[in-house]
């Protein structure tokens, strides 16, 4: 089927009163394309978009917000009949910030055969978003939100974000190897 979409809302749908009402009356901020039907029955398929939020959103629903006569469907395993279903496993469910900064943490200092992480921790919703490089040059290292890196001398480590709204932000963090300011004092 391709009615498949997200809906973004600011109060509870009862879903016992509503639970065999079709989801007609709600109009999905995201929505599957018409006409992109889901087949594949074996790996994960990708449904994303982006929206303005109003900032009252607390809920989302996900499901077919489209009657029976407007939703395009194909029949994959004829064996089922006369039943006729989809069945839809959900996963790794995010909403992301479209304005997030790129974030490769602060500048650190360490010692040599040290290692240290730099950004954010891991989040499979920005993971992909994100790629690491190492100056001079842009040496790629990683597509991570995060990355722990073990230099042996001081470095420059730049993260480049591209999320799907096509914003792309850039963040710098240097690493020192070798800690250098105050001696210390001996008693």
């Amino acid at each position: 089927m391709d009615g498949f979409g997200a809906y973004f809302c600011d109060n509870i749908i009862d879903t016992i009163k509503k639970s065999t009402v079709p989801l007609t009356y709600l109009t999905p901020q995201i929505q599957n394309p018409s006409n992109n039907i889901i087949t594949d029955t074996l790996n994960w398929t990708l449904i994303t978009g982006t929206f303005t939020a109003q900032g009252n959103e607390k809920f989302m629903v996900i499901g077919n917000f489209k009657s029976d006569a407007a939703t395009n469907t194909v029949l994959i395993n004829p064996t089922g009949l006369p039943s006729i279903a989809t069945d839809v496993c959900v996963d790794d469910v995010s909403c992301i910030e479209m304005d997030a900064p790129a974030y490769a943490g602060i500048d650190k200092n360490i010692l040599s055969g040290q290692s240290t992480y730099l950004g954010r921790e891991l989040d499979f919703a920005v993971d992909p978003f994100c790629y690491w490089y190492q100056l001079p040059g842009m040496l790629p290292l990683d597509t991570a939100s995060g990355i722990t890196v073990s230099p042996t001398v001081t470095t420059t480590y730049v993260v480049r974000q591209e999320l799907e709204c096509n914003s792309i932000k850039w963040d710098t963090v240097v690493v020192r190897v070798g800690y250098t300011g105050l001696a210390e004092l001996s008693g």
